[in-house]
């Protein structure tokens, strides 16, 4: 079946589109079938060549149940976070391998970080203070994992926000989007021990805390394992014609699930190297105040193997997330205090009454 190539001035829109009536507006715009109803024994049944189809995340109709799984909207924030981590994590991986193709796999994603970007579990930075090289290697590298929090308001009062997830790692190609991304309960990350997950579905749980979302992504070229080009696809729950639930789908540009995708040079329009870009608009914070974000995913997120950016203010100056682990190592006054110094493991002390 033919692929299905969208215009390159789509990219710009999305990017731009932080509310669902953005969204929709741009939808509209497309050719879009909306009566079909996904079969998982035949999905071709009722294709209509041409035009994009709602496909449900994962090919399962009865998705919505697993994806609502997710709990508080920063552990859903949090989920999403891990896998930008991953994705920069996986990049190193493939430039290896690249180079070596007999490269032995790190044992656990803090190995992996050590060893391909010379870094040190972040709680001990504060130990590194006269290291300027590390400091600077682990400021960069919070810089290609960033979090946005943009809202919308009527009068005074902020009535809708987007949640915009930015990484600047290996990204995913038009054919394997669905298969990544989009899938759940996949075996991607069984195998990879240097890899954070293991279940492939925690991502796809901040889908929940959304009305929509879209979603991004462009292969590293310099890896030269898949056709250049950018993914591209919107997420939303759908009833389908004669259907008795919703499911979560994604726009398809064919039965298999591959997505519509764009040409490899309008990622430049939007400043994407590779990396993947996923909006979740009218995002639900539930009762937190999105400034307090930075506290939540700092105890969510107790002592990440990468540090990342979180923008939740109106001016583009965003807060570097470390962790609470770093948070209460790193000294935080002019003078050398005790609070200023690492927990030590003690030993455990048992009863002997009780032995």
């Amino acid at each position: 079946m033919k692929k299905i190539k969208l215009i390159s001035n789509v990219l710009a829109k999305t990017v731009k589109a932080t509310t669902v009536n953005a969204m929709e507006d741009l939808l509209a715009t497309l050719p879009i079938n909306a009566d079909y109803v996904f079969n998982r024994v035949n999905p071709a049944e009722g294709w209509v060549a041409e035009k994009l189809h709602w496909v449900p995340v994962g090919l399962d109709s009865g998705n919505a149940g697993r994806i609502k799984l997710g709990l508080d909207p920063d552990n859903r924030i949090a989920e999403r976070i891990v896998n930008m981590i991953e994705a920069h994590i996986e990049l190193a991986r493939r430039q290896t391998l690249k180079l070596d193709p007999n490269a032995q796999a790190p044992t656990s994603p803090r190995a992996a970080v050590q060893e391909y970007f010379q870094l040190p579990r972040l709680d001990q930075l504060s130990e590194l203070d006269d290291n300027k090289e590390t400091w600077r290697r682990a400021r960069d590298l919070a810089r290609r994992i960033r979090v946005r929090v943009v809202g919308h308001k009527m009068g005074s009062r902020v009535v809708e926000r987007a949640v915009i997830f930015e990484d600047d790692g290996i990204g995913q190609p038009p054919s394997r989007l669905h298969s990544t991304i989009l899938s759940l309960g996949g075996d991607n990350k069984i195998k990879e021990p240097y890899l954070i997950g293991m279940w492939g579905q925690g991502g796809s749980s901040a889908l929940a805390a959304s009305r929509m979302a879209w979603i991004i992504s462009r292969r590293a070229p310099q890896l030269g394992d898949a056709e250049d080009g950018v993914a591209w696809t919107v997420v939303k729950s759908v009833f389908p014609p004669a259907g008795r639930r919703s499911y979560y789908a994604y726009l398809a540009a064919a039965p298999t699930g591959e997505v519509p995708y764009i040409e490899a040079s309008a990622a430049n329009t939007i400043g994407l190297e590779h990396g993947t870009r996923i909006g979740h608009l009218s995002f639900d914070l539930g009762n937190m105040d999105p400034t307090k974000l930075y506290q939540a995913l700092n105890h969510v997120l107790p002592n990440p193997v990468l540090p990342f950016e979180i923008y939740t203010r109106t001016e583009p100056k965003p807060d570097v997330c470390w962790g609470i682990g770093y948070l209460l190592t790193k000294q935080r006054t002019a003078k050398k205090t005790d609070l200023d110094k690492r927990f030590i493991d003690l030993p455990v002390v048992g009863d002997k009454e009780n032995d």
